[in-house]
């Protein structure tokens, strides 16, 4: 609803938030029949939760489904568990053409960089990145005592397979006061630039 609003809604102080204009809104967003949510909350098993996005897509139309994150959803960490749901959700996409967004939790980092990360480091199974037909990476430096940068999260493409081109793919800023997040520079590069200002 943040999001939708363009406004951070837990940074307004509980006597001046609008509820009446919340409901008004989440009830817009809601009924616009663009946007299903399913608050599941780890509570599913896998063949459940897939049971749900296959009436998604073939109930309600859905295109895109974004599942957040695969961890919540295949509750065992076996690799089998994570290799049979991974294989459901790519047969969905190509007997379908639903676009399936997975996101996962990667490794604690082992570097001092928080940005040195690759497809190795996601949590689970290998399979999460064999199977994607694209992995891009986020990553963000949460300890800096740059407040810039700590806003700052780095894309990285790492798989491609329709042009096979890998790299970093920019920068995005988190706007608090719009809960959203906007293309913008390096971290470096804007201290650079703002040092050559003067």
């Amino acid at each position: 609803l943040s999001v939708y609003m363009g406004t951070n809604i837990a940074d307004v102080s509980n006597e001046d938030r609008d509820y009446n204009l919340y409901h008004e809104k989440y009830d817009e967003m809601a009924n616009s029949d663009k946007l299903h949510i399913l608050d599941h909350q780890g509570a599913l098993e896998a063949d459940e939760l897939f049971a749900k996005m296959q009436y998604l897509v073939k109930g309600l139309d859905c295109d895109i489904i974004i599942l957040d994150p695969l961890q919540a959803a295949v509750t065992s960490n076996e690799n089998g568990t994570i290799d049979a749901f991974m294989d459901k959700c790519l047969k969905l996409a190509k007997n379908t053409g639903v676009s399936i967004i997975i996101v996962s939790h990667m490794r604690k980092p082992h570097a001092k960089d928080a940005h040195d990360v690759g497809e190795y480091d996601l949590k689970g199974s290998g399979s999460i990145n064999q199977i994607a037909f694209n992995t891009i990476l986020l990553s963000r430096d949460k300890m800096t005592d740059d407040d810039y940068a700590r806003n700052c999260t780095q894309v990285q493409l790492v798989k491609c397979r329709r042009t096979g081109r890998t790299g970093v793919a920019g920068w995005l800023f988190y706007e608090n006061h719009t809960s959203r997040l906007v293309a913008t520079q390096a971290p470096e590069t804007k201290a650079a630039n703002a040092h050559d200002d003067f």
